[in-house]
């Protein structure tokens, strides 16, 4: 459960980000209950894509003590015109190819 709320207090702390830092970014988070309990979070990213079609989103790493967060990430999907995941430079980044300046909404 600290592993939740950490990551969580990272996702507040902004620790997405896009590399096109001046874009508008819009994120929500869902909890997700099991048993009355908060078991985790289901987080949505709506961005602008990057002018090149290629736009990256490093996961958030370290909060509060816990170390490497972006490892409870999973089941990423993307929509937008043309959007598709890439495989990113790390296992803590996402890369995204799609039309550029394209609305992306990352799940």
């Amino acid at each position: 459960m600290r592993r939740v709320y950490a990551l969580l207090a990272g996702l507040l702390g902004l620790a997405f980000s896009p590399a096109q830092a001046d874009a508008p970014l819009a994120y929500t988070l869902q909890p997700i209950l099991q048993s009355s309990c908060l078991s985790g979070l289901a987080v949505t990213l709506t961005l602008v894509a990057d002018a090149s079609g290629r736009t990256v989103v490093d996961l958030p790493d370290h909060y509060g003590g816990q170390q490497a967060l972006w490892k409870s990430l999973h089941d990423f999907s993307v929509r937008g015109t043309h959007a598709r995941l890439l495989a990113g430079n790390t296992a803590a980044r996402l890369a995204i190819r799609s039309d550029p300046h394209a609305l992306l909404v990352l799940r």
